[in-house]
C-alpha cells in the first residue's frame, strides 16, 4: 500500500494525497507493543540486586529502531494538494495538526515527474513519485507503493501539471555510496569478478510502461531464426532515410517500416498523420503514442497528439499533450494557439487569454498570424496540426 492516499475532488480537480488513518493508528499500536515487549525483557535484567547494564543498553539499542519508525509515523505527517485551478503544487509537514514546513511549487516550476523504483533484496520492487523542480530539486508525492498504483499517480499529475513523466533507478546517496564504499567496497564494486568467482545472479528489472517494445537481437534468436545482417536488411528500414522522403512513401511501405523497425518514430508519426487525416482518429492516436515512447521529446507530436484527442472529446489528456508541447517548444504558435482553445472551451478564459496572446507573439507567417487573430476574437475552430 502507498504511503499516501490519494484523494480527487471533483469540484475543484484537485489531487490530494494525505495520511492514510489506519496505518498512523496501526503504527501507534505496533509501537505500544513494542514498547510492552521492551519492558517484559527489561523487568528482568533490572529488577534483581545487581543491574546487567549491557545486557539493559543492548536491549535499548535493539528496540529503539523499530519504536523510532512507528511513533515518527504517528508524529509526523505529510499532506500534499495538486491544485489545477491555482496551477499550484503544494506539500504540507505537520507534527500532528501543527504545521512545521511547507513547500510551494507553481506547474511552471515543474521539469518532470518521476516515477522510481527501489530493488529490495527479496525481489519485491518498491516505487515512489517525485516532481522534480527546473532547478533540480526533488519533491516526494509518494512512496511504498506499487508499480500500478504509482504509474497511475505519476500519469494523473503528468495530466493535471503538463510535463512529462520518466522512470528512473533510485540511486542511494552520494555520501552513503562513499560510506559503504569504505566499510562494504564490494556492496558497489562488483562489476568485475575474479577469475574462478561465479557469475553474478542476473537480476530482471521490473518493466517500464513508458519504453518502446524491445527489439529481437541475433543472439536472443532461435537458431532456426537466421539473424538479420545490415546486408540483407530491407532498405524501407534504413534510418538514413530522410524525413522528406518518409513523408512521400505509400501508407503500405511506412506500415511496412513500422512493422519491421520498432523505433521507426519518422514512420509512425507519418503514418499517424496519415490515418489523421483520414479520420481514423483512434489508429492516430494509438500511433502517436507509440511515437511519444520512442521520440519523447518531440513537440510536434505531442501536439499533434493534443490535437487527435481534443476532437475526440478527451479534454485533460489532450491538454496535458499541449503543454507538453509548449514545454518543448515555447515558441509554438501552433501549440499555444491549440490550448488556447482548449482552455476557452473549459472556461478558463483568463489563461485563454494569455495562450491566445502568446499565439500571436509565437506566429512565425501571415496564416498563422491570422488564425490566432481569428480565434483570440471569439471565433470557433478546430485545434491545428503542426507543420511539417
Amino acid at each position: 500500500m502507498a504511503a499516501l492516499q490519494l484523494r480527487e475532488d471533483k469540484n475543484t480537480g484537485r489531487l490530494i494525497l494525505q495520511p492514510v488513518l489506519t496505518s498512523r493508528v496501526g503504527g501507534c499500536v505496533f509501537g505500544l507493543i513494542w514498547l510492552a515487549g521492551v519492558g517484559i525483557v527489561l523487568f528482568p535484567l533490572t529488577g534483581g540486586g545487581r543491574v546487567d547494564w549491557l545486557a539493559v543498553m543492548a536491549v535499548v539499542l535493539f528496540a529503539f529502531i523499530p519504536l523510532s519508525g512507528a511513533f515518527m509515523n504517528v508524529l509526523f505527517a505529510t499532506t500534499l494538494t495538486i491544485d489545477r485551478g491555482t496551477r499550484v503544487l503544494s506539500s504540507v509537514r505537520a507534527l500532528l495538526f501543527f504545521p512545521m514546513t511547507t513547500t510551494t511549487w507553481t506547474f511552471n516550476d515543474l521539469a518532470k515527474i518521476e516515477l522510481q523504483y527501489v530493488e529490495n533484496s527479496s525481489a519485491v520492487n518498491v516505487w515512489l513519485v517525485n516532481a522534480v523542480h527546473r532547478n533540480g530539486k526533488r519533491l516526494r508525492l509518494n512512496w511504498n507503493g506499487s508499480q500500478r498504483e504509482m504509474t497511475d499517480l505519476a500519469e494523473k499529475v503528468s495530466a493535471l501539471t503538463g510535463v512529462p513523466v520518466t522512470r528512473t533507478e533510485y540511486a542511494l546517496p552520494s555520501a552513503l555510496q562513499d560510506i559503504l564504499r569504505k566499510i562494504a567496497p564490494e556492496a558497489l564494486d562488483q562489476n568485475e569478478p575474479t577469475e574462478h568467482a561465479p557469475p553474478p545472479r542476473r537480476t530482471v528489472p521490473p518493466p517500464d510502461p513508458y519504453a518502446p517494445p524491445p527489439v529481437a537481437t541475433p543472439w536472443e534468436m532461435s537458431p532456426s531464426e537466421p539473424a538479420q545482417t545490415q546486408e540483407s536488411a530491407a532498405p524501407i528500414t534504413d534510418k538514413t532515410v530522410p524525413l522528406q522522403t518518409v513523408w512521400n512513401l505509400p501508407v503500405a511501405a511506412l506500415e511496412q517500416r513500422v512493422a519491421q523497425d520498432s523505433l521507426d518514430a519518422d514512420a509512425r508519426y507519418v503514418l499517424a498523420r496519415r490515418f489523421h487525416a483520414r479520420g481514423d482518429l483512434e489508429r492516430a492516436v494509438d500511433l502517436y503514442r507509440q511515437t511519444v515512447r520512442i521520440d519523447p521529446v518531440n513537440p510536434n507530436v505531442h501536439n499533434d497528439l493534443g490535437v487527435a484527442l481534443h476532437l475526440r472529446g478527451r479534454r485533460a489528456e489532450a491538454e496535458a499533450e499541449y503543454r507538453r508541447a509548449v514545454a518543448l517548444d515555447p515558441f509554438s504558435c501552433a501549440a499555444h494557439l491549440n490550448l488556447a482553445l482548449l482552455l476557452r472551451d473549459t472556461k478558463r478564459a483568463t489563461e485563454a487569454s494569455h495562450e491566445f496572446s502568446l499565439a500571436r507573439q509565437n506566429a512565425r507567417d501571415v496564416d498563422e498570424r491570422n488564425t490566432a487573430e481569428t480565434a483570440s476574437s471569439g471565433a470557433k475552430m478546430d485545434p491545428r496540426l503542426s507543420k511539417t
